[in-house]
């Protein structure tokens, strides 16, 4: 009786350690794969099918418990006082930027900072299902994919995990990008196709991560704030100056002589510099798209609203 309960241990033994093996198999078989076993297991929630699109992703962040983080957010200081009191004769060169009165404005200045601090939850359904809609329209593969893992390095991330890149704009870069792949689809097919193509390839969500960094500078200058009180909202302003910026860009990579990846970094620098150094023209840009926003949307013109045309560039 003893023999047989030795040998029935013996069996379950070897079974159990049969089933470990298999299972640490499987588990570096994935992490050589790029994919770790929490996002493969995110992958299978039916909710991360569904395109996000960007108004519904603002107002789950808007819900979201986005005052968490306020502590690791600088303050922005006020816009320095006009010279105008200091001149017999003022002019507009001497002219401070108008300051955002409104408790609204406030408000939604304190949620953006606040977005620029929060980073990708790989856990979190909406953060999810903002960065997977991002791959199905920049790509067209409906399958489903973790959120991590070699595929988003195709995108323009430098790494398996996107998460890394995004830290110097937080979530409000990823939330740039998905306002241009849901709102702007034809001008982010575009642009797309340029940076996927072997004479003008590009890393697009890296452009578009610097391109946020860039709009929350200007920002933080309070050079977008006269666009600002006329559009009435610090997020589409922002978003404006990241389509024009980003479309600009477009224009100066394409532009002759041909620039290919290897210039990326001098092409950025040299963006950088056109805008501080012309930033009241590029500003004007955004104010002016603002404003045709607006017009539309006042007069029920949404296909004239959906493309940004930038007849300027």
């Amino acid at each position: 009786l003893l023999g047989q309960f030795y040998l029935l241990f013996c069996f379950i033994w070897m079974a159990t350690e049969q089933d470990v093996q298999d299972e640490w198999a499987a588990l570096e078989a994935q992490q050589d794969a790029g994919i770790t076993p929490f996002a493969s297991q995110q992958a299978e929630s039916c909710k991360d099918d569904e395109d996000l699109d960007f108004d519904e992703a603002l107002r789950a962040l808007q819900q979201s418990n986005w005052k968490s983080v306020r502590s690791k957010v600088t303050q922005i200081q006020q816009p320095p006082k006009s010279l105008i009191k200091k001149m017999a004769k003022p002019t507009k060169l001497f002219k401070a930027p108008p300051k955002l009165e409104s408790q609204a404005l406030k408000d939604e200045a304190e949620f953006l900072m606040c977005l620029t601090k929060m980073t990708l939850d790989h856990e979190n359904e909406i953060h999810r299902r903002m960065l997977l809609t991002i791959y199905r329209k920049l790509t067209g593969d409906t399958s489903r994919v973790p959120t991590t893992g070699s595929h988003w390095e195709k995108l323009g991330f430098q790494g398996n995990n996107p998460g890394t890149d995004l830290r110097s704009a937080g979530l409000f870069a990823l939330l740039q990008c998905l306002c241009l792949v849901t709102k702007h689809p034809s001008t982010m097919k575009t642009m797309w196709e340029t940076a996927r193509s072997p004479l003008h390839e590009f890393p697009y969500t890296l452009c578009s991560i610097n391109f946020t960094t860039m709009a929350l500078e200007v920002f933080k200058e309070h050079k977008l704030n006269k666009a600002i009180v006329k559009s009435g909202s610090v997020i589409v302003s922002l978003n404006d100056f990241y389509l024009v910026t980003f479309f600009k860009f477009h224009n100066l990579w394409r532009s002759a002589p041909s620039r290919t990846i290897s210039e990326w970094d001098t092409t950025r620098r040299e963006l950088r510099e056109v805008i501080r150094t012309h930033s009241h023209r590029h500003c004007k840009l955004v104010q002016e798209e603002s404003e045709n926003v607006t017009k539309a949307k006042s007069t029920a013109q949404t296909k004239s609203a959906e493309e940004p045309q930038f007849s300027s560039f």
